[in-house]
């Protein structure tokens, strides 16, 4: 799982306050990395009404947070924010703890649902074509708000990719062609069997964040995009990576690509 992955994961459960966020790239520069200031927790009017019971216990605690960030590239140094809800809870390290209630600890728990901008999911090579790119991109303001919604996009980059490739999603008699029976045209064309079947899988996830069904989680969303990554790795980096490979060993040594003739 790449870099960027890794911290989408991370944000998709809550953090206890007191750890280590998660420090994704910038979204902007994509160089530095984002680094986040102590959120700002505030009980919401549901909550505070529950202190008049006799038998309140801290964990009934909850409401809204704001997190701002900063990227740490001294060259960029873009803003961030993110907002979701917070509770309080037992405490699961002494390090992290907030408060004490009858012999227990406590700490707050964030769970982040929207970023501005939103965070990097993948970092994409740069031969995808740009609606496919935009395509997953669109997943990111979504995920953790509506992971089911995302998925959803994520099958739309799949679509755009089979159109990018010539694949129509009309035949010459004009019928709709689904986009399961695109990807076996395509296959049968390319003879890109490992990588149709990773895009068949986004396509699955994004058919159940698509129909009505028990919703979809951030775990599953990703599931996708690390699809989609190994399917763009598998179609066009892998094979670059071969050919460089097959000339170091034809060569028995370093081998250099013949640049452009000096002027």
């Amino acid at each position: 799982m790449s870099y960027d992955l890794k911290v989408v994961q991370r944000f998709g459960h809550e953090i206890e306050g007191g750890a280590q966020w998660p420090r994704p790239h910038c979204p902007v520069c994509r160089e530095g990395c984002v680094s986040w200031d102590k959120p700002t927790a505030t009980e919401n009017n549901q909550s505070k009404e529950l202190w008049d019971f006799p038998d309140w216990e801290p964990d009934w605690i909850s409401g809204r947070m704001y997190v701002t960030g900063h990227c740490e590239n001294g060259a960029c140094e873009q803003l961030m924010a993110a907002v979701g809800t917070y509770r309080v809870g037992v405490s699961t390290a002494i390090e992290t703890l907030n408060s004490q209630h009858h012999g227990e600890f406590y700490s707050e728990y964030y769970k982040l649902e929207y970023f501005s901008p939103p965070l990097v999911l993948l970092t994409l090579p740069e031969v995808v074509p740009g609606n496919v790119r935009a395509a997953v991109e669109r997943a990111s303001p979504i995920l953790f708000a509506d992971p089911s919604f995302a998925a959803t996009a994520l099958r739309g980059s799949v679509e755009r990719f089979m159109s990018s490739q010539g694949i129509r999603a009309f035949n010459h008699k004009g019928t709709w062609q689904p986009l399961h029976t695109r990807i076996d045209t395509w296959e049968a064309e390319t003879k890109s069997h490992r990588a149709a079947e990773l895009l068949r899988a986004v396509k699955w996830i994004g058919n159940e964040g698509t129909h009505d069904g028990e919703p979809l989680t951030v775990n599953d969303v990703i599931d996708g995009l690390e699809f989609i990554e190994a399917a763009f790795h598998e179609l066009f980096v892998a094979p670059e990576i071969t050919e460089r490979m097959q000339a170091v060993n034809q060569a028995k040594g370093r081998y250099q690509a013949k640049g452009p003739a000096p002027a």
